[in-house]
């Protein structure tokens, strides 16, 4: 604890600074005691003080943490920081009680508008300028000379200069670890190798009301000293500075090295000024490195000085929810913890609870609920050995590792792999925060929790399924509202393809919101104020530039999906307009399958899409014109490529029923399979294409497949041809025996090496094919050798089948092909 007064006329104040570690719950719960026995005027926190209107909804029962200040510029949303708070933030809890006593609140940090400023200065040659004018004497200098003149030092002198050098190097190396942790020096200073973990056990898990601050502040204090000293400031923000913001958008090469000492500066400032307007009982919460610095025995003409001229940005700021997930160090959010769920139960529990068994009983009732054993023997037992390891290494009481280690031993005997469930589900947890619907934002951002509200759908962590049925209202506005968002590149919801059910008015979604999605938000509020007309000015914005055929059907679906009328109309043009133009026969083929969907089921969400089978109709007769020259001379890659489009557009063709394009789609199938320039995956995929319309019969498909296995052929060309026969499934081969005989005889007249060469492409052809179609073909190759074995041999009868001998040679081909074990039967 820090405490100076003032020696104005008027009566003294008193400033109390609170240094606290950001997200600790032994922080938070000091942070409330202190200020229920001062009982100050106004309370200052660290942060920025562009969100001090915010302040008002911390304890609004809509308002729940986890919660982020948003800050961002609105003329650059790259700009932007996140600010994020936990129950358990000393923070939170302080402006809590600023509101629940309706005592004034501010923040005090460093205005966001300079950060953005700076950043953006730097990038210019003036910055130099700007720094030398505001900051002379802590500007790096050059220890060589640099004015053009021999260095004319003998060697022994520049043997002394080199080895100064490196230890001041080695020193400010050492400097820069106290002051980006310093946390985790003192815990290096007491004998811990874990910084967290010593806080932990020293701060976080006290449960007396004794004040730490005094102490917290006088251990900084010396810290701070050592790095003053050396004279080597850091250039980044330490951990537990009070840098809350997460800028995942920002280079931390963007900030000036010397933002530490303007932004205690401005903490500085914004002191004096509480002081200047008579508040008389000062309490300021702010992170323990910055503790001894407010103690304003630096002279205000100096702060002023180092604070004129900042260059400022534009900015606007508001809450969004948050996630213990994004509280984790692991996130890269600089101010992070390991274990948000444990911080959260240790800030939770009662005086003189025992955390230890609270925890490992909400451990055990969650193992319960997976169908693993979780006794209460089992549950004493942990207790009893975590605090056994907690006496062992001297510590106050177990903390999270004791913890972990019984639970592992006791509860799970050993077992490892449930601990990423309680890791997900307790230590980090899936809670995610609330905002209230009318709160400030962009309008864009207001309209989106309106509708949210509307529609009785919620943000929340973690992936989540929502069946919608079309025909019932909610649904449909629900489904509209969703492709509104994919348009604006929300992708809160992802459209899930539905397998089981036929039914044109089903449709299954799935959810999974993430805080950076509220950045998204921001960025999409440039188009228009709702989500309506911000989807259609962005889809607009989207056709003008797109020059992909297919792409550009694709963003008409969407947006008739989005039912955003106009928007669509316009585009809709468009694809009219490129489709007469469009040469690219790929490019064609890709939009097909999306054009009939549109024109299929255009009346689902209520729009009139008739039009698009008129564009349907000239795509598609474009593609027939031009098919088959498009699939001479292709490589292997290109030709799977095309095998799986010519499949897609029959398909499409056959969702329409357009029977005289089918027709004529089929007849060039036909033709592209008699023809010998086709190429080998092609001619196999059409030629089972044909077959299963019945555009040839099985004699004629017999006929072909005879010649691309025929002797004439060359083995690359025939597993080739196969393999495109074979894509699209093992039926045809279970349930035509002359086509398997054709192939089994093909595969028994390959020579020995011809059949290695050949055994990669078989393999992929024959290893697409599930399980129970291999058995069954299995099964039916095994019935034909057993008819040929008859002829041959007069004492076997059908119902003895081929002897072992006999199917040797058979099971063993069969093995290289199916991939099966040797020890694996084939019957």
């Amino acid at each position: 604890m820090t405490e100076s007064s003032t020696t104005a006329k008027a009566s003294p104040s008193v400033v109390k600074v609170l240094g606290i570690r950001h997200h600790g719950p032994g922080s938070a719960r000091s942070v409330w005691r202190a200020l229920n026995e001062m009982a100050p005027d106004i309370v200052l926190i660290e942060g920025p003080p562009e969100a001090d209107k915010l302040i008002q909804y911390v304890g609004h029962e809509e308002l729940i943490p986890p919660v982020a200040l948003l800050i961002y510029a609105p003329d650059n949303l790259k700009q932007a920081c996140y600010y994020p708070f936990a129950e358990f933030s000393p923070e939170w809890q302080a402006m809590d009680y600023a509101n629940a006593n309706q005592v004034p609140c501010r923040f005090i940090d460093l205005a966001q508008s300079h950060w953005f400023g700076l950043a953006r200065l730097k990038k210019e040659p003036e910055l130099n300028e700007l720094l030398q004018a505001i900051l002379p004497d802590n500007l790096p200098q050059m220890d060589e000379p640099t004015d053009g003149h021999l260095d004319d030092r003998t060697d022994e002198q520049k043997a002394e200069a080199k080895a100064l050098a490196e230890a001041q190097e080695k020193r400010a190396l050492e400097d820069k670890m106290i002051a980006s942790d310093p946390i985790g020096a003192l815990a290096r200073a007491a004998g811990y190798s874990d910084g967290e973990r010593w806080w932990e056990q020293i701060v976080e898990q006290r449960q007396t009301n004794d004040d730490v601050f005094e102490a917290i502040s006088e251990a900084m204090n010396s810290l701070r000293q050592a790095v003053i000293e050396s004279k080597a400031n850091t250039e980044k923000p330490p951990v537990d500075s009070g840098s809350d913001s997460n800028d995942d958008n920002n280079d931390d090469d963007d900030e000036p090295s010397n933002i530490e000492e303007l932004r205690e500066a401005h903490m500085r400032q914004a002191i004096r000024q509480a002081q200047k307007e008579g508040f008389k009982k000062i309490a300021v919460v702010c992170g323990a490195w910055h503790a001894p610095a407010i103690d304003l025995k630096i002279k205000a003409k100096e702060d002023q000085t180092l604070l004129k001229g900042l260059p400022k940005a534009k900015v606007e700021s508001t809450w969004i929810p948050w996630t213990h997930g994004r509280l984790q160090h692991a996130t890269g959010y600089g101010a992070g913890i390991n274990s948000p769920g444990w911080y959260e139960h240790i800030f939770k529990s009662q005086e003189g609870q025992n955390n230890t068994l609270s925890w490992l009983v909400k451990v055990a009732s969650l193992l319960r609920e997976q169908d693993l054993d979780a006794s209460t023997a089992q549950v004493i037992d942990a207790v009893r050995l975590a605090e056994a390891l907690a006496a062992m290494r001297d510590l106050n009481s177990p903390g999270l590792e004791e913890v972990t280690e019984s639970t592992i031993t006791c509860l799970l005997a050993g077992n490892v792999v449930p601990l990423a469930l309680i890791e997900k589900k307790l230590l980090v947890g899936e809670k995610l925060g609330e905002v209230p619907a009318d709160l400030p934002g962009t309008p864009l951002m207001v309209d989106f929790n309106k509708q949210v509200q509307r529609l009785r759908i919620k943000p929340e962590a973690g992936k989540k399924d929502l069946d919608l049925d079309l025909r019932k209202p909610l649904d449909l506005e629900r489904s509209v509202f969703f492709a509104r968002l994919l348009v604006l590149a929300v992708n809160w919801a992802e459209k899930q393809k539905v397998v089981n059910k036929k039914s044109t008015f089903h449709e299954s979604w799935r959810l999974n919101w993430k805080p950076e999605l509220s950045l998204a938000l921001v960025e999409a509020s440039i188009w228009g104020r709702s989500i309506e007309e911000g989807a259609s000015q962005l889809a607009l914005d989207k056709a003008s530039n797109i020059e992909s055929f297919a792409a550009l059907v694709k963003l008409l679906a969407l947006c008739l999906d989005a039912n955003l009328g106009a928007a669509a109309k316009e585009i809709m043009q468009r694809v009219s307009n490129q489709a007469v133009v469009a040469s690219d026969v790929g490019e064609l083929m890709k939009a097909l399958p999306a054009l009939a969907q549109i024109a299929r089921y255009g009346n689902v969400q209520g729009g009139d899409r008739d039009a698009v089978k008129a564009i349907f109709k000239s795509v598609a007769a474009k593609i027939i014109i031009n098919l088959e020259t498009t699939c001479f001379s292709l490589d292997d890659d290109a030709a799977r490529t095309m095998q799986n489009q010519i499949y897609a557009t029959g398909e499409a063709l056959s969702l329409l029923n357009e029977t005289e394009l089918l027709n004529e789609f089929r007849r060039v199938l036909v033709k592209m399979a008699e023809d010998k320039s086709t190429s080998a995956l092609v001619a196999g995929r059409v030629s089972r294409m044909a077959f299963e319309a019945r555009t040839i019969e099985s004699d004629k498909a017999s006929i072909l497949m005879a010649y691309a296995l025929s002797r004439a052929s060359e083995k690359f060309y025939a597993s080739l041809w196969l393999e495109g026969f074979l894509a699209g499934g093992a039926a045809v081969l279970i349930h035509d025996p002359g086509l398997l005989q054709l192939i089994d005889q093909w595969v028994s007249q390959l020579e020995a090496n011809d059949f290695q060469e050949a055994l990669p492409l078989l393999k992929r052809s024959f290893g697409q094919f599930s399980y129970s179609e291999k058995r069954q073909i299995s099964e039916s190759v095994s019935r034909l050798t057993g008819q040929d074995a008859i002829a041959f041999t007069s004492s076997t009868t059908l119902a003895d089948g081929p002897s072992d001998e006999q199917l040797a040679p058979l099971i063993k081909t069969l093995r290289l092909l199916f991939d099966l074990p040797k020890e694996e039967s084939i019957q």
